[in-house]
Parts: C-alpha cells; sequence; structure tokens
C-alpha cells in the first residue's frame, strides 16, 4: 500500500512539474495599459489571529492552548484600474488625484477579516476628462501558441547585435510612474529627435482608454528615414513578430531644418486585417511633418478599424482534441 501511494505521489509530483514547465516556454509576457477610476484610501487596522498550540512536558503529556496575536496592519493607498487591476501607489499621488479629479470622495469600508479596531477609508472617483485620467501600464501574459506551431520562425538575435543594426528593445516599464515609453527612438537617430513627455502621454492615453476595450498597444519606433524596409523585417523578427494585442508603427524619420519629417511608413502585428495599417501609411503620407499628438488624435478616432488576431488558431489540434475529451 505504501509503494502504490509513493507511486501515485511521484506521477502526481511529474505531471505537476511538466504542466509548470509546459507553461513556462509557451507563455509570454504582454504590455496591458489602463486607466484609473477611482483611488482608495484604506486606514491601518488591527487584526486578531487565534494559533493552537501543542507543548509536550517532560514526562511525555501532551497539552494544546490557543494563543491570541494582535497583528496591525499600515495604511495604504490603491488605484483600481478600469481592466479590474489594483495598483499600490504612494499618499502623495492619492491626494494629486484627489485634488485634479475634485469632489469629496465616499467613505468606504473595506472587508478585512478578523478586525478588531481601524478600518475604513476614502475613495474618490476619476471625473470622466480624458486630460485627467491616470493611466498605467503593466506586464501580463498570454499562452502563446505561436511557440509550438508549424511556422517559420526568426533567427535569433542577441542584444548586442540588435544594438549595432539600430534595433529598438522593448521598454521597462517604470514602476515608480507606473508608465513605460510608447514612442522608442532608435540609436541611429540619438540626439536628433527627442520626443516629449506629452508626446508620450498623448499614446499612453490611447493606450490606455482603448487597450482594454479594443485589445490593442500601440509602439511607434522611430528609424533613420535611411534605412530601408528591410530594418522593419529586422525588428519584427527581433520582436518575435510582436504581442498578440500590439500594432506597430514603424517610421523613417529624417531631419530636414530642423524639421522631423517621416520619409517612410511600415507597420506590423499579427492582424488579418490591414484597415488600420493601411490608414496609417495613409495618414503619415498626408501629414509627413512628424508631430506625435496629431496622430495620436487621430489613431484614437480610428482603432475601431484595429481587429486583434485569434490565436487559439494556432493552438494544436491534438491540444484541442484532449480538452475535448476532458470536458466530454
Amino acid at each position: 500500500m505504501f509503494w502504490l501511494v509513493a507511486i501515485i505521489a511521484t506521477l502526481l509530483i511529474a505531471a505537476a512539474l511538466m504542466w509548470y514547465v509546459r507553461r513556462l516556454t509557451r507563455c509570454t509576457p504582454e504590455y496591458r495599459s489602463g486607466y484609473a477610476v477611482n483611488v482608495q484610501h484604506h486606514d491601518a487596522w488591527v487584526e486578531r489571529l487565534e494559533h493552537c498550540v501543542t507543548m509536550q512536558d517532560s514526562n511525555g503529556y501532551s497539552s494544546t492552548h490557543t494563543e491570541v496575536e494582535y497583528r496591525p496592519h499600515r495604511e495604504l493607498w490603491l488605484m483600481e484600474l478600469n481592466t479590474g487591476e489594483y495598483v499600490r501607489i504612494s499618499r502623495e499621488a492619492f491626494e494629486e488625484c484627489a485634488k485634479v479629479w475634485g469632489g469629496e470622495g465616499h467613505a468606504i469600508y473595506p472587508d478585512h477579516p478578523n478586525r478588531i479596531s481601524g478600518g475604513g477609508g476614502r475613495l474618490f472617483l476619476w471625473n470622466e476628462v480624458y486630460g485627467d485620467s491616470v493611466t498605467c501600464t503593466y506586464l501580463g501574459e498570454y499562452v502563446n501558441h505561436i511557440r509550438n506551431a508549424n511556422i517559420r520562425r526568426p533567427e535569433q538575435m542577441d542584444s548586442d547585435t540588435a544594438s549595432a543594426l539600430g534595433l529598438i528593445d522593448y521598454p521597462e516599464v517604470d514602476e515608480r510612474y507606473m508608465e513605460c515609453d510608447v514612442v522608442l527612438v532608435s540609436n541611429r537617430l540619438s540626439g536628433r529627435v527627442d520626443i516629449s513627455a506629452r508626446e508620450q502621454r498623448a499614446l499612453q492615453l490611447v493606450n490606455a482608454h482603448y487597450g482594454e476595450l479594443k485589445q490593442i498597444h500601440i509602439f511607434v519606433l522611430l528609424f533613420d528615414a535611411c534605412d530601408t524596409s528591410e530594418i522593419v523585417d529586422r525588428q519584427r523578427a527581433y520582436w518575435h513578430g510582436g504581442g498578440k494585442n500590439e500594432f506597430v508603427v514603424a517610421l523613417g524619420v529624417d531631419i530636414e531644418c530642423d524639421v522631423a519629417l517621416v520619409r517612410w511608413c511600415n507597420t506590423f502585428s499579427w492582424s488579418m486585417d490591414s484597415a488600420l495599417s493601411i490608414a496609417t501609411k495613409e495618414w503619415f503620407v498626408e501629414h509627413p511633418e512628424l508631430n506625435i499628438e496629431e496622430f495620436a488624435e487621430w489613431l484614437g478616432a480610428s482603432v475601431d478599424l484595429w481587429r486583434r488576431r485569434e490565436f487559439s488558431e494556432f493552438e494544436p489540434r491534438g491540444y484541442k482534441f484532449v480538452r475535448w475529451l476532458k470536458r466530454g
């Protein structure tokens, strides 16, 4: 009987490890954006916990008694996003939102198990003014069936080779400001094109307000206009085709009389619908002077043209059959 239990336990552990390894090899990070629908302040509170403690005396007799612990919890400040995510913020960020959004706020009473004192708090709602939105970008993950699909995979490229070619790395999410750059500049344009925080925010707002609704995340990549369309192919390969929700706009930029001009535009994504791609290229033909804020305004009004591709179509048939058997 003991050996049977041991064998079953070993098989269960092996199955769990295989599932975990498979998940690691198939899951891909994904940039997701949202905007704050409210900010909350939770007051400090005290929790009462009971622990059963068993002791044994010198004669080998055991006795059990209950010990009580009073655990204090500090006050905290939270931001709730339209995506359902909660993000911890600073007191200063909470107060800034309350000031910009206005209003007196609402009393709240968070559910704290075993609370004996303290608790409560205050909540301020977003004023629904687009320009007053507080945006946030964070990393999620999704099951990437393309990794196991029978398709041609791009060549692997290290960061040093990519940098020498003028390719661009994915941006880091700034945990303090809860955002990352959306407009990214090739090192071949370094010092020749400056993107302001105002321009970054214009596209961050588009990602925040349409990311969840339309399943889209936009990046704009700026390259030297002297680079050919081959640079975009290499960039796409470097990013392994991009994330399933990404719409990447690559622009070839030239500087003429201190004015940044778009000489060419190319895009890439996994979408099978090219409507937004075609419209974007036409927009830059009609607006050759680089103006990120105007482009962001147009993009927000044109995002209905986007259709995200369902990655489930890359799911191996055998895996689907196994899932069907489990449902049956």
